[in-house]
């Protein structure tokens, strides 16, 4: 089973929030997109992740161990993305389509 980071922010912003809507607000997504994301996560584990009480979305075991692992996962992610910028070089932004007037006359001389 191959999960997304969107999968495991949508588990923490509902688990976080409470509501799909709030969630929603929190991802800038339609409560139905995310409830459509939310099914559709829970199609591919087989299994669901939140307790419905009314409005409110309550983790089950299987929903709270997501959300933990998510801080994880995007603390790693944040981390090596930070390494990696550290180890790049900045980019040379300065492009050049021409060669040197001296290098053109000197391949035309022959």
């Amino acid at each position: 089973m191959r999960l997304e980071i969107r999968d495991f922010r949508l588990v923490v912003a509902i688990t976080e929030l409470g509501t799909l809507t709030r969630a929603g607000q929190q991802l800038n997504l339609t409560q139905s997109a995310l409830s459509h994301q939310l099914a559709d996560l829970e199609r591919r584990l087989g299994a669901s992740l939140f307790e419905r009480s009314g409005r409110r979305m309550i983790p089950n075991r299987l929903g709270s161990q997501l959300a933990s692992r998510r801080s994880r996962t995007i603390g790693d992610c944040a981390a090596s993305r930070s390494a990696d910028r550290r180890q790049t070089r900045p980019v040379d932004r300065q492009h050049r389509f021409a060669r040197p007037a001296h290098r053109v006359h000197a391949t035309f001389r022959g």
